[in-house]
Protein backbone atom coordinates (compact mmCIF):
# COMPACT_ATOMS: atom_id res chain seq x y z
CA UNK A 1 0.00 0.00 0.00
CA UNK A 2 1.34 3.42 -0.91
CA UNK A 3 1.83 6.36 1.46
CA UNK A 4 -1.06 8.81 1.81
CA UNK A 5 -0.98 11.84 -0.46
CA UNK A 6 -0.67 15.24 1.26
CA UNK A 7 -3.36 17.54 -0.08
CA UNK A 8 -2.89 21.31 0.50
CA UNK A 9 -5.52 22.98 2.65
CA UNK A 10 -5.60 26.07 0.43
CA UNK A 11 -5.40 26.36 -3.33
CA UNK A 12 -2.61 28.95 -3.32
CA UNK A 13 -0.45 27.23 -0.69
CA UNK A 14 3.21 27.09 -1.82
CA UNK A 15 4.73 23.69 -2.51
CA UNK A 16 6.55 22.17 0.47
CA UNK A 17 9.79 20.23 0.08
CA UNK A 18 10.66 18.30 3.26
CA UNK A 19 10.21 21.03 5.91
CA UNK A 20 10.66 24.19 3.82
CA UNK A 21 8.64 25.97 1.17
CA UNK A 22 10.03 26.16 -2.36
CA UNK A 23 11.45 29.69 -2.00
CA UNK A 24 13.25 28.75 1.23
CA UNK A 25 14.78 25.70 -0.47
CA UNK A 26 15.98 27.86 -3.36
CA UNK A 27 17.58 30.32 -0.92
CA UNK A 28 19.34 27.55 0.98
CA UNK A 29 20.66 25.88 -2.17
CA UNK A 30 21.82 29.20 -3.63
CA UNK A 31 24.07 29.72 -0.60
CA UNK A 32 25.15 26.08 -0.70
CA UNK A 33 26.13 26.29 -4.38
CA UNK A 34 28.03 29.56 -3.89
CA UNK A 35 29.86 27.99 -0.94
CA UNK A 36 30.61 24.88 -2.98
CA UNK A 37 31.99 26.90 -5.89
CA UNK A 38 34.11 29.02 -3.51
CA UNK A 39 35.36 25.81 -1.83
CA UNK A 40 33.85 26.75 1.56
CA UNK A 41 30.92 24.35 1.83
CA UNK A 42 30.32 24.42 5.59
CA UNK A 43 30.11 28.25 5.86
CA UNK A 44 27.83 28.21 2.80
CA UNK A 45 25.51 25.69 4.44
CA UNK A 46 25.47 27.62 7.73
CA UNK A 47 24.83 30.93 5.95
CA UNK A 48 22.07 29.34 3.86
CA UNK A 49 20.40 27.92 6.96
CA UNK A 50 20.58 31.24 8.84
CA UNK A 51 19.28 33.29 5.91
CA UNK A 52 16.47 30.77 5.40
CA UNK A 53 15.47 31.13 9.06
CA UNK A 54 15.45 34.94 8.73
CA UNK A 55 13.31 34.74 5.59
CA UNK A 56 10.87 32.31 7.24
CA UNK A 57 10.54 34.57 10.29
CA UNK A 58 9.99 37.62 8.07
CA UNK A 59 7.32 35.77 6.06
CA UNK A 60 5.50 34.54 9.16
CA UNK A 61 5.42 37.85 11.04
CA UNK A 62 4.56 40.19 8.17
CA UNK A 63 1.50 40.43 5.91
CA UNK A 64 1.25 38.50 2.67
CA UNK A 65 3.19 40.07 -0.20
CA UNK A 66 5.64 41.85 2.11
CA UNK A 67 8.71 40.55 0.27
CA UNK A 68 7.38 41.75 -3.10
CA UNK A 69 6.68 45.20 -1.68
CA UNK A 70 10.11 45.37 -0.04
CA UNK A 71 11.79 44.41 -3.30
CA UNK A 72 9.80 47.08 -5.11
CA UNK A 73 10.73 49.68 -2.49
CA UNK A 74 14.45 49.03 -2.96
CA UNK A 75 14.19 49.15 -6.76
CA UNK A 76 13.79 45.48 -7.65
CA UNK A 77 10.37 44.98 -9.24
CA UNK A 78 9.95 41.24 -8.85
CA UNK A 79 6.96 40.96 -11.14
CA UNK A 80 5.55 42.90 -14.06
CA UNK A 81 2.32 44.63 -13.11
CA UNK A 82 -0.07 47.02 -14.77
CA UNK A 83 -1.23 48.63 -11.52
CA UNK A 84 2.13 49.47 -9.90
CA UNK A 85 4.02 52.19 -11.75
CA UNK A 86 7.76 52.03 -12.39
CA UNK A 87 9.53 53.46 -9.37
CA UNK A 88 12.14 55.27 -11.46
CA UNK A 89 9.69 57.21 -13.66
CA UNK A 90 9.81 60.93 -12.92
CA UNK A 91 6.53 61.78 -14.65
CA UNK A 92 3.54 59.51 -14.85
CA UNK A 93 1.60 59.73 -18.10
CA UNK A 94 -1.12 57.49 -19.31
Amino acid sequence: MSAPLKVPKHVDEPPIILIWTADEVMTFFAFFIVGFLANVVIPGVVAGYLVTRVIRRAKNTRPRGFMLHTGYWYGFPLQETRTIPNRFDQHFTK
